[in-house]
């Protein structure tokens, strides 16, 4: 290969670069829906003898790119939650989890302090779809409704999520920690606290 050819190569395959680069990156004023799918380790707070309890997350968020350095997104994600306790009864290790599901839907304002890597702040509010638990020793388990045993689990939940998202070539990777602002029950003062990592794809639109 000469070098005339060379330099025709290198010229294509910066041309090339350059549009993949371009498409990558979010114009201002445009719209994006992005799937998004990963795992939650959550707990709650106030609890210090629990164990995480992880779970899927999965969804998705509608973004609008208000500036350059600033998005803002709204999402719809399905989230298992709640907290695994380990206690002992006459002798047996007894393992108790609490699984409270959601409907979560985050408010996000994403800051863009270098290309693709953003920092996120914003505001949560949770619909509780589920709230079951599991009792197993010695190989057996039961399970049940947590309105089963009188605890009722408040059926809104706010939280601040607060993170990193990264993005490339359309593919985001997000690592949030949503605080609970509010009781789980209003007969204690637990609140959740879940560590939430995604991976979505982003669409145009």
């Amino acid at each position: 290969m000469n070098k005339r050819t060379m330099k025709k190569v290198l010229l294509v395959s910066l041309i090339l670069l350059s549009s993949v680069c371009a498409s990558a990156q979010t114009d201002v004023e445009t719209l994006t829906f992005m799937p998004k799918v990963g795992i939650n380790l959550a707990d709650f707070t106030n609890e210090p003898n629990t164990d995480p309890r992880f779970g899927w997350v999965a969804g998705a968020e509608f973004g609008y790119q208000v500036a350059k350095r600033l998005n803002v997104s709204l999402g719809f994600l399905y989230s298992e939650q709640g907290t695994i306790d380990h206690v002992k009864y006459r002798g047996m290790d007894v393992k108790e989890e609490i699984k409270n599901n959601y409907i979560n839907m985050p408010l996000v304002a994403s800051v863009y302090v270098v290309k693709g890597l953003a920092l996120k702040l914003g505001v949560q509010l949770g619909v509780n779809v589920k709230s079951d638990y599991e009792v197993s020793a010695l190989g057996i388990g039961v399970t049940g409704h947590l309105n089963d045993l009188g605890v009722k689990i408040n059926t809104l939940d706010l939280s601040f999520p607060i993170g990193l998202s990264y993005e490339l070539k359309n593919f985001m990777i997000d690592a949030r920690y949503n605080y609970g602002a509010t009781k789980i029950c209003d007969d204690n003062d637990y609140r959740n606290s879940v560590f939430q990592f995604t991976v979505g794809y982003k669409f145009v639109l």
